[in-house]
């Protein structure tokens, strides 16, 4: 369930000799606070707009009968 798309990854060597070829690769990236509640906020959103639309057809009144 993506919310606003795939995070891409662009990896960039420099000074890249043949000796470096058995060394470990470290790989650094940010990633904003606000975005790690961008998924849970979505699926609370859509969880509670279902339940309010369950209770307000359960509340809606399809009687024939007169009061």
């Amino acid at each position: 369930m993506d919310t606003v798309g795939r995070p891409v990854l662009k990896l960039t060597a420099t000074n890249l000799a043949d000796e470096a070829r058995d060394g470990q690769l470290i790989v650094r990236y940010t990633y904003p606070f606000l975005s790690a509640f961008r998924k849970p906020m979505t699926i609370f959103v859509g969880v509670f707009s279902i339940f309010a639309a369950v209770w307000a057809i359960g509340r809606v009144d399809v009687s024939i009968k007169k009061r």
